[in-house]
């Protein structure tokens, strides 16, 4: 044990993680009320490892639809179990891919929609705000017209 592990209460770190929870959404799905979470970043990166086309979430101008087919139906039932705290599940996750369009469809496009809040670019942006207000990433400049790329003229 450190002198510094006496001075400081690292407790309040283990209470506060006790206190908080994830804000839960209710969501109407086929006449039921069902709770979504927000995808955690944790959980993202989590998601990200296990099926690597979700990196492309991060990039500017990503689109999901064409990201989540390229990762694979598993990907968007593990996305639901994240969204439903069921994340690692696989029994879920292999229920949820047997299940009609009628449930399955709603409840992936509301667990995108409670976590980007409808928007990914604005989700991911503020993600690099935080980033950059934190001091771990810089704001690129503006690209002045001079180092701009030219414009190729009409024949």
């Amino acid at each position: 044990m450190s002198d510094n592990d006496n001075k400081y209460d690292f407790a309040a770190l283990d209470d506060l993680m006790a206190a908080t929870d994830h804000d839960f959404q209710m969501v109407e799905i086929l006449g039921k009320e069902i709770p979504l979470q927000p995808v955690t970043t944790t959980q993202i990166v989590r998601l990200a490892r296990r099926f690597p086309a979700l990196v492309e979430l991060f990039e500017a101008g990503a689109n999901e639809a064409a990201i989540f087919v390229k990762a694979g139906p598993e990907a968007v039932a593990a996305w639901v179990a994240c969204a439903t705290r069921r994340e690692g599940n696989k029994k879920f996750e292999e229920a949820f891919t047997a299940q009609p369009d009628k449930l399955t469809r709603p409840l992936f496009i509301q667990s995108l929609r409670v976590t980007f809040g409808g928007d990914l670019e604005g989700f991911f942006t503020g993600l690099v705000n935080d980033l950059i207000d934190a001091g771990i990433l810089k704001r690129k400049a503006p690209e002045t017209k001079a180092e701009a790329a030219p414009v190729p003229e009409a024949a």
